[in-house]
């Protein structure tokens, strides 16, 4: 039997025909207790919003970790990462996924993530990104111009 301490909603992603329940954590308490001490198989996966840096510290169970931006495709994938380790995306992160091991073994950077979200998710969720991604977005704007000019060499 599995009990659930967490106080968010499970959301599903999907990647190559391959689904993955994800809880939804959006405050403090959830987003502090992760995967810490949980000794149990881990089966579902974690979902962090508005986060790019994050650890694995007293992670009992090795996980995978996903990076991905506001449109849920993958900027960085980290497989099989350790306890104690610490996890840095660059500025067009969004959203930190962590799941079991070995869950979408054909993932690779660039591929889009399926989202399916029922009413109560997709409002939290809503209410949520209200607060960060406008900023979010302003600063991708920026980024990916800067981006674009250096990759244009000058004539």
């Amino acid at each position: 039997m599995c009990y659930y301490l967490y106080s968010g909603d499970f959301m599903k992603i999907m990647l190559n025909n391959v689904a993955c329940e994800c809880l939804l954590c959006t405050n403090i308490s959830d987003r502090f207790k992760l995967f810490r001490f949980k000794l149990n198989e881990i089966r579902t996966g974690l979902c962090l919003p508005h986060k790019r840096k994050g650890n694995t510290y007293l992670f009992c169970q090795r996980v995978d970790v996903f990076l991905v931006d506001d449109e849920f495709k993958i900027i960085k994938i980290i497989r099989n990462i350790k306890t104690e380790k610490f996890i840095f995306g660059n500025k067009l992160v969004y959203y930190m996924f962590f799941v079991p091991t070995n869950k979408f073994m054909n993932a690779g950077v660039g591929d889009k993530f399926k989202i399916i979200l029922n009413d109560n998710e997709k409002d939290i969720l809503d209410t949520y990104n209200k607060r960060y991604l406008e900023k979010y977005l302003a600063k991708k704007k920026k980024i990916l111009k800067k981006l674009e000019k250096k990759k244009v060499p000058n004539k």
